[in-house]
């Protein structure tokens, strides 16, 4: 399955709107927002199906919430989120969790990893191959210990506008620069 992920759109629906239509012309067939959503609009805009998000800092989940339901957005567990994709292990989180944090660490082989307390018997022995953020802006794709963290970017307050899309089966990804006056570029983005 391809992935569309966009992340820190901060209320900008109109270019969420533009980066999800770039996503659908790229192939994606689910979309993934990694946080700081922002507004109603942009929930709105999530209309590809499956879709599903997290909560970021900046989000008033309380305030976001009904909207959500009411655009059929699967509100998000508290932590991390684990995508019922085929094929590799992909789970979602903003980037400034604790859950983030413990991601880090073990990857790096400073502590076991623990499975939230929901996650199922499966998902709970085996940590995540691929965790999706957002949170810096800055789009990467860094590999650390067994773990992949692949961020998109940011549709609000980057250097430049970015999304990624990644197939779930064999871990390939890519990240395109949305731009307000042409078509989405293809850009290399390093570790």
């Amino acid at each position: 399955m391809r992935i569309g992920i966009i992340s820190d759109t901060h209320g900008r629906a109109d270019r969420a709107e533009r980066a999800i239509a770039a996503l659908r012309g790229l192939g994606a067939e689910a979309l993934v927002h990694c946080g700081d959503v922002g507004t109603p609009a942009v929930l709105e805009a999530m209309s590809i199906r499956p879709a599903w998000f997290v909560w970021g800092n900046t989000d008033d989940a309380a305030a976001l919430a009904p909207h959500a339901v009411a655009c059929g957005l699967p509100l998000p567990p508290a932590g991390l989120l684990s995508l019922p994709t085929p094929g590799l292990r992909i789970a979602v989180c903003h980037g400034h969790e604790f859950v983030f944090s413990n991601l880090i660490r073990a990857a790096a082989g400073h502590i076991g990893w623990i499975a939230a307390p929901s996650a199922s018997e499966d998902s709970a022995a085996a940590a995540p191959q691929i965790v999706l953020h957002g949170h810096t802006h800055v789009a990467a794709d860094q590999t650390r210990g067994a773990i992949r963290f692949v961020n998109p970017g940011a549709l609000q307050r980057a250097a430049f506008h970015s999304v990624a899309v990644l197939d779930s089966i064999i871990g390939e990804a890519g990240w395109w620069e949305i731009r307000d006056d042409a078509a989405p570029r293809r850009i290399v983005i390093g570790g």
